[in-house]
């Protein structure tokens, strides 16, 4: 009853979670296989 949870920082209208390439890279290997995880673009 005395524990309130906070948000590090207030998030905005748009917040994207596929921006770092760290990310993406993790995504594209998860549905792609490693060869293919960032497609040449």
């Amino acid at each position: 009853d005395q524990v309130k949870m906070l948000l590090p920082v207030r998030v905005g209208d748009y917040t994207d979670f596929f921006c770092s390439m760290y990310h993406a890279r993790n995504c594209g290997t998860i549905f792609r296989g490693p060869e293919h995880a960032i497609p040449p673009n």
